[in-house]
């Protein structure tokens, strides 16, 4: 080879391996995860979201990210502590490459950090189902769950129509805020769908004997029993339920985590025959789009254990995937309020929900979205009464 070609092809390389460095170089869009690594809720609602934004993330960044630039995951753990996600809020809102933040789990938390987010202009996601969220100064809150009163009318829909009028209605819920919303509402709603509520039980998370607010609603002759749990809770309620010989004279109802995989893991078959509303019917043998998720996510996680939280943050992701595709300007930072106002016109067919959110709408799926599901030996079935 001669001198110049040498040269030649020198230089060719070099403006090759600076190219190939340029692109590299591109900053990346960050996505803030503010969710549970430890505590009662890490299981149910902080582990899952975060395997499927991991999901989300993943896939998009392989078909080149937005507009050539990769998405990045930046995960703070909160420990199912407001004081925790109020901490990593402030931390992630004040990141300017942070361009939109998923979490926290607790309904209480995400009250707490309403004033970062706003102060911040930066939108959130979360899986809250608190009714509160979304009544006023929702601006940059988006919902990706329903709200409890919306679960409410859709459960005990269900219930009725299943079990007919004249029901005896007993409510077992947290302390937290959604918990005490999502009871008060149920309370108020009971009447329009011919029941009447004989019982009303609390449980702090991390409680895990139930025996006392199972007797008391042995007692009271429930035959319906609106569960608002999840994993070890609901694992302790119908271990209660079944120890006072109760559970197969007592119909249970409840809000998604009433058979999510920690529940699943630890109350088995005893959760057959629960009604729950939820993001998604996980084993539904009609949807197409479920069989491929679920492979793809056994394959990057080695786990059988898929709860719909991960399919729900997934949808999440891309749903502010596609809010960004609309503001990225080059390797510019990211404006949050042109993102918030494109997010504001999204339109989005997730696992099972349809999601428009709108500037009044933020609430999620509207109620003729919410998929009612059933509990049948390991599966988790659409609901047909």
């Amino acid at each position: 080879m001669t001198v110049n070609r040498l040269l030649g092809a020198l230089v060719a390389t070099g403006l090759a391996f600076a190219s190939s460095a340029f692109a590299q170089e591109r900053p990346t869009i960050k996505i803030g995860g503010v969710l549970p690594q430890q505590g009662p809720l890490a299981d149910s609602y902080g582990i899952p979201p975060m395997q499927g934004i991991q999901i989300a993330i993943d896939e998009i960044n392989a078909k080149g990210g937005i507009k050539g630039r990769k998405l990045k995951p930046v995960f703070r753990d909160d420990r199912t502590q407001i004081q925790g996600s109020v901490a990593a809020f402030q931390e992630l809102a004040k990141n300017p490459e942070i361009a939109a933040i998923f979490g926290p789990a607790l309904t209480g938390a995400a009250m707490a950090v309403r004033p970062i987010i706003d102060e911040n202009t930066i939108p959130q996601f979360s899986l809250n189902y608190g009714i509160g969220l979304v009544k006023d100064g929702f601006t940059y809150y988006y919902r990706m769950s329903p709200s409890l009163d919306i679960g409410n009318t859709a459960i005990l829909a269900a219930a009725q129509k299943k079990l007919g009028n004249g029901q005896k209605l007993a409510i077992l819920s947290s302390t937290d805020a959604g918990g005490t919303e999502g009871a008060a509402d149920a309370v108020a709603q009971a009447p329009k769908f011919g029941m009447t509520v004989v019982a009303q039980e609390k449980f702090q998370y991390g409680e895990t004997d139930f025996t006392a607010q199972m007797t008391r609603i042995k007692a009271s002759g429930a035959t319906v029993m609106l569960a608002i749990t999840q994993g070890i809770a609901t694992n302790a309620a119908v271990r209660a339920a079944r120890q006072l010989g109760i559970l197969q004279k007592l119909t249970i109802i409840g809000v998604s985590g009433l058979a999510d995989a920690q529940s699943v893991e630890l109350a088995g078959n005893l959760l057959n025959g629960v009604i729950l509303w939820d993001f998604v019917c996980i084993d539904d043998p009609s949807n197409p789009r479920i069989p491929p998720f679920l492979e793809a996510y056994k394959a990057k996680f080695k786990d059988g254990r898929v709860s719909p939280a991960v399919m729900n943050a997934y949808d999440a992701i891309k749903i502010i995937a596609a809010g960004l595709e609309k503001v990225v300007d080059g390797d510019k930072p990211i404006d949050r309020v042109k993102l918030n106002a494109a997010l504001n016109e999204t339109k989005y067919q997730g696992f099972a929900s349809f999601y428009n959110f709108t500037p009044a709408w933020h609430n999620g799926p509207q109620a003729d979205q919410v998929a009612l599901c059933t509990y049948q030996d390991g599966k988790r079935l659409p609901f047909k009464p």
